[in-house]
């Protein structure tokens, strides 16, 4: 069990730095040195109580933030499919990692698609422009994320009873008056 812990955090200390730089350079080319700055924050307090799974999900958010900036302009079949992969990769290790990625595409994509709506300095609207970029940008994106958001509708479906018992009125009372 030594051995496999040393393995399991030698690989989360390899691939969170790796991650971070393939993300910053989707951004921009030579702002991969920038990864050296994650490396303090490697050691966090999540991973010395134990969460390796929400310690993992950072590397894969990285890799997933990078690999869509990387195809949004050009998103395939075969891209879209691969996306779909590394968003349920993300989701297999952990939720809250999952839906900062989809919060960050959803509001990056929008303001991509206006700027390529709205190229330099004098603003034109094209309604055919408007459709290829939701049609080319926006639908494989939802096509990507539907086999992930339906396992997250699954399991918040099975949670439900857990964190919401159907209790009594009297039940709720005596709770509240007893400040539970």
């Amino acid at each position: 069990p030594l051995v496999a812990e040393k393995l399991l955090l030698s690989g989360y200390f390899i691939l969170l730095p790796l991650s971070t730089m393939y993300a910053l350079r989707a951004i921009q080319t030579k702002a991969g040195w920038l990864c050296i700055l994650v490396l303090p924050f490697g050691g966090n307090y999540l991973l010395h109580m134990g969460f390796y799974n929400f310690c993992y999900s950072l590397p894969a958010f990285f890799f997933f933030i990078g690999y869509w900036l990387r195809v949004r302009d050009s998103l395939t079949f075969r891209r879209t499919f691969l996306l779909a992969i590394l968003s349920l990769t993300l989701y297999s290790c952990h939720l809250v990692s999952l839906t900062m990625a989809y919060v960050m595409v959803a509001f990056v994509t929008p303001l991509h698609v206006l700027s390529k709506l709205f190229p330099g300095h004098k603003p034109s609207f094209s309604s055919g422009v408007l459709r290829s970029l939701l049609w080319t940008q926006v639908l494989p994106l939802l096509c990507a994320f539907l086999p992930t958001l339906v396992a997250v509708g699954v399991f918040l479906l099975k949670q439900y009873d857990y964190m919401f018992p159907r209790w009594s009125m009297w039940t709720l009372l005596g709770q509240l008056i007893n400040l539970e």
